[in-house]
């Protein structure tokens, strides 16, 4: 009997203990929702989809880029998916596009953007349209101006890269531009 009382005792005091467990903070409850409120706050802030000057801007570096045979800035600046469909119909990867500005017998002359619309695509793309008149050459041959080139860019952390780059065109070129 007494093995009995020391069981049950025992047992009830396993049962009050389990219950009594310490305060989760020494802060007021509302101070847990309001950190509670700011952490979702900077959860779902998201940068702005950008605007049709910030990507033109970008395809200004690329122009530039091309002109000045820098093939460092196409490996940091088109994404790692990168692909396009040149004015020869031929797809071109990021690593095939890389290449071919290293080996590119193109030369620019000028260039000018007009008509510039940006369509946001989810919360990390963006698709910017434009008119692009350029004088240039590749192979000798003059390439085709005005055209309408189409770029889609995606967000890879604060940074936006060359996704996509098409130009629809009826000429075709010996070597492949890839959207200018």
């Amino acid at each position: 009997m007494k093995t009995m009382q020391q069981f049950v005792l025992f047992a009830l005091a396993a049962v009050l203990l389990a219950a009594c467990t310490p305060p989760a903070a020494n802060a007021p409850s509302n101070a847990n929702a309001n950190s509670a409120n700011a952490n979702a706050n900077v959860a779902t802030t998201k940068p702005a989809v950008p605007t049709a000057e910030a990507l033109t801007a970008l395809e200004t570096k690329a122009i530039e880029a091309w002109k000045n045979k820098d093939t460092k800035f196409w490996d940091t600046f088109l994404a790692d998916n990168f692909v396009s469909i040149g004015p020869d119909g031929k797809r071109m990867s990021k690593a095939d596009v890389v290449k071919m500005m290293a080996n590119d017998k193109c030369e620019n002359k000028s260039y000018s953007f007009s008509d510039q619309h940006v369509t946001p695509v989810g919360a990390d793309a963006a698709v910017i349209t434009m008119k692009v008149d350029s004088d240039y050459t590749c192979n000798g041959q003059k390439g085709p101006s005005p055209a309408i080139t189409a770029s889609l860019y995606e967000r890879s952390g604060n940074e936006w890269n060359l996704a996509s780059a098409s130009i629809p065109t009826t000429t075709r070129l010996r070597s492949s531009t890839i959207g200018w």
